[in-house]
């Protein structure tokens, strides 16, 4: 079912209903980056879908050997944490179906190896990422994305 991951490619994903961030790196280079963005009037499901679908058609292209998903943020209240909730499990379901191997990391746990502090807000992330890797991002998701990834990598080398 799945293509063979290609022996360098780390993927990171930034889980999000409106704006769900993919980064897929080699080595220190970004190979691509995709950001699929859903809007609030389409069904909850729908959106699910849709995110679950562009991932795989993304998997195809860039098999990695190793997929970084960002854990659910305990902060979301009400609605929105369910429907992150569904959106999680949803990927995580497809992703082991597909066979690739993945892992899930906190939120807290990235931002702390990215900036040394596990709490700080998306503009420090920005600032912090720029500075350590030299690398600019204009979205939140896709710098988030682009860490988990290298997060990923990072983890895989200590196995």
């Amino acid at each position: 079912m799945k293509r063979r991951p290609t022996a360098t490619l780390y993927m990171g994903i930034d889980l999000s209903l409106r704006g769900t961030g993919i980064s897929i790196i080699d080595k220190d280079k970004i190979v691509n980056q995709f950001l699929i963005s859903t809007t609030p009037k389409q069904v909850t499901e729908g959106r699910l879908i849709e995110i679950g679908d562009t991932i795989k058609k993304i998997l195809k292209k860039y098999p990695p050997i190793l997929i970084n998903i960002e854990g659910l943020a305990f902060g979301a209240r009400g609605q929105r944490m369910f429907e992150l909730a569904g959106l999680h499990y949803y990927i995580r379901i497809m992703v082991k179906q597909l066979e690739y191997p993945y892992i899930v990391t906190p939120p807290t746990e990235v931002k702390k190896w990215v900036t040394g502090k596990g709490n700080c807000n998306k503009d420090v992330m920005l600032m912090k990422v720029f500075k350590k890797y030299g690398i600019e991002f204009t979205d939140n998701n896709l710098c988030d994305a682009f860490c988990l990834a290298r997060y990923g990598e990072f983890i895989n080398a200590k196995r």
